[in-house]
């Protein structure tokens, strides 16, 4: 049984208002300081996608069926 959803986001430094169910604004995250974004991270064999959730990034790898997370 799927849960209720949040509260809609916060206004972001552009005045937009994040989505119903969030409770964060993405384009707040967005701006974020990443520190030494040169960093880099081994994954598994064809990366396909990336995502990030607010906490962790995450990859998915095409040849080898799996996620990593970061």
């Amino acid at each position: 049984m799927p849960g209720t959803n949040g509260s809609p986001g916060t206004n972001g430094t552009n005045g937009a208002t994040g989505p119903a169910g969030l409770g964060y604004n993405p384009a707040q995250i967005a701006l974020l300081k990443w520190g030494n974004a040169s960093q880099s991270f081994t994954v598994g064999s064809s990366p396909e996608g990336i995502c990030f959730d607010g906490a962790n990034i995450w990859v998915a790898n095409q040849f080898t069926g799996n996620v990593s997370k970061f």
